[in-house]
């Protein structure tokens, strides 16, 4: 049995990292079975409640009550989580995000009825598999030496980050599954070295939808082309009249989601005025107003960022490991080349200035969030996401750059 075992290892390692992934969503369904009709304790209670809330208004009192924007507190469901209603507030209309993760929580009740499971396990938890499937075997099939392929696959499913929201409710995984599809559109782009009218309407809709969900993931949707800019796929480099189409295309309808958001606002408010203050108040707290957890004199530009990099595995689980010093090895090699082993074994290394080009622009993009919206990332830091795209462009320089050989 254990010979058996591990030949299959050897002779099979991509199928192997399919097993583990498939054992990964199926640990998430026994998770959203054990919830039931609850909220997650542990994954944005507060978010979860104001959608399951929300949600439930919208089909008790139609979707166009509030033009469409939703009332967080509707319902005395779990009175202390999310916004909290009080005696003299008849409703919680939310203005500052667009409401996808309600609209989409409200489709589940249409189809489930009031179960929170059903809705877990056929919304974010099936789109994760079937996104994740694909996004998997486009990653593994960047190289034709197996082994390498099933490295970079481990490497990028076997982070806590990766599918430590699964089965949210709230924005946080169907933001995440768009993120994954548009990098594997992107690279399938530059491997046929062709974008053609489908991939913009792709593009465009999972700009719109990104949108739709919320602000956050606004640099990593626009901008995660970049990189392909100077990482060769298979030999093949995206060209810059592709990224530019793929990335106006991702900017305009994600713009565009906040356009038709902001004009909800106004009809609520009957007012352009008060609906810009409102748009502008709410900016304004998250860049980091009056309303700091600590001592603003110390809340440096850079702040969040930094602790998001030297975070191990906190705060929400991010990817057990830390970011920054992964990042300098990287950098390093660029100047070593090579490591002899003693058993005259050799890894050698083809980090060029293009790979560390890349990466240094991942970094940019995963950051630019938490020192824009610094306020707002860090009381949000259960939720890093963000930070898998700088992870994610490391895990393929490091792979792909890397030869193992004998003395």
């Amino acid at each position: 049995m254990y010979p058996k075992f591990v030949s299959f290892i050897k002779d099979q390692p991509k199928k192997v990292v399919f097993y583990i992934f498939f054992a990964m969503i199926l640990v998430q369904v026994i998770t959203a079975i054990g919830l039931g009709n609850n909220i997650s304790q542990k994954r944005s209670p507060n978010s979860e409640a104001d959608v399951i809330r929300s949600a439930l208004g919208f089909r008790d009192q139609g979707l166009m009550k509030y033009y469409g924007l939703p009332d967080n507190c509707y319902t005395d469901r779990w009175p202390g989580r999310g916004i909290k209603k009080s005696a003299s507030i008849e409703s919680c209309v939310y203005t500052h995000y667009p409401p996808g993760p309600q609209y989409i929580y409200y489709a589940g009740l249409l189809i489930f009825g009031d179960n929170a499971a059903l809705i877990r396990i056929f919304f974010p938890i099936l789109l994760s598999l079937i996104v994740g499937f694909y996004f998997l075997k486009t990653m593994m099939n960047l190289f034709d030496d197996k082994y390498k392929g099933a490295i970079l696959g481990a490497m990028l499913i076997l982070v806590p980050m990766y599918s430590n929201y699964m089965f949210g409710l709230h924005q946080h995984q169907y933001q995440f599954a768009l993120f994954q599809l548009q990098l594997i559109l992107t690279i399938k782009i530059a491997l046929r070295e062709k974008l053609r009218f489908i991939d913009g309407l792709y593009f465009s809709l999972i700009g719109f939808i990104q949108g739709w969900m919320t602000f956050d993931f606004a640099f990593v949707t626009i901008f995660a082309s970049t990189p392909l800019l100077f990482i060769a796929t298979k030999d093949k480099l995206l060209s810059f009249k592709q990224w530019f189409i793929i990335t106006f295309l991702t900017g305009f309808f994600f713009t565009l989601a906040h356009a038709v958001h902001f004009y909800q606002v106004v009809l609520y408010l009957e007012s352009f005025d008060l609906a810009y203050k409102d748009m502008f108040e709410t900016a304004k707290y998250r860049a980091a107003g009056d309303h700091v957890k600590f001592d603003p004199s110390q809340f440096g530009p850079f702040t969040v960022m930094k602790d998001f990099l030297y975070r191990v595995a906190g705060r929400g689980k991010y990817l057990a490991l830390n970011l920054i010093n992964f990042i300098w090895i990287i950098v390093g090699l660029k100047f070593i080349r090579e490591i002899k082993l003693n058993n005259n074994k050799i890894f050698s290394f083809n980090i060029t200035w293009k790979d560390i080009a890349a990466l240094t622009i991942a970094v940019a993009i995963s950051g630019l969030w938490s020192i824009v919206m610094k306020n707002h990332a860090w009381i949000h830091g259960h939720v890093a996401r963000h930070y898998y795209f700088c992870y994610m462009v490391a895990c393929m320089i490091i792979v792909s750059k890397t030869k193992l050989s004998n003395k």
